[in-house]
């Protein structure tokens, strides 16, 4: 049996009033600029410019509308990969603008982090991948 373990770092904010993140587990996720009822900035998804340095970490659960959800900043985590190219093991890892993992190999890309895991370009909608989330950095 596989245990996961080691060095992270967590940080609960309220889902942002616009739209449900219950389908959202392990996707890159934004802060929104609205302001929530415990003062914080609540998190979104799908923001523009997520890939290009709006990422602020990844989601770990599934909250509603309004209530608290769990971000990854640092650390080890599972990531919703996208479909539409392939991911090198080992190499680095940006979004796309759904908060979707994706290879990055194009200058100027935000980095998040590194693949622990490859995956093929045949992959399937939805597929996980482990991601060594580092902070962001630009790729080039």
């Amino acid at each position: 049996m596989a245990v996961q373990s080691g060095w992270f770092w967590d940080i609960t904010h309220i889902c942002a009033t616009s739209a449900s993140l219950l389908t959202k587990q392990f996707y890159g996720v934004a802060l929104s600029s609205a302001s929530a009822p415990d003062g914080w900035a609540p998190v979104i998804i799908g923001s523009t410019g997520i890939g290009t340095g709006a990422f602020y970490g990844v989601l770990q659960d599934t909250p509603d509308v309004g209530r608290p959800g769990t971000v990854r900043k640092l650390g080890v985590t599972k990531m919703v990969a996208t479909s539409s190219g392939s991911i090198l093991q080992g190499g680095p890892v940006t979004l796309n603008a759904s908060g979707q993992a994706m290879n990055a190999d194009t200058t100027g890309m935000v980095v998040i982090g590194r693949s622990l895991q490859g995956l093929t370009a045949a992959a399937s909608s939805g597929t996980l991948i482990a991601v060594a989330l580092s902070g962001p950095y630009i790729y080039g």
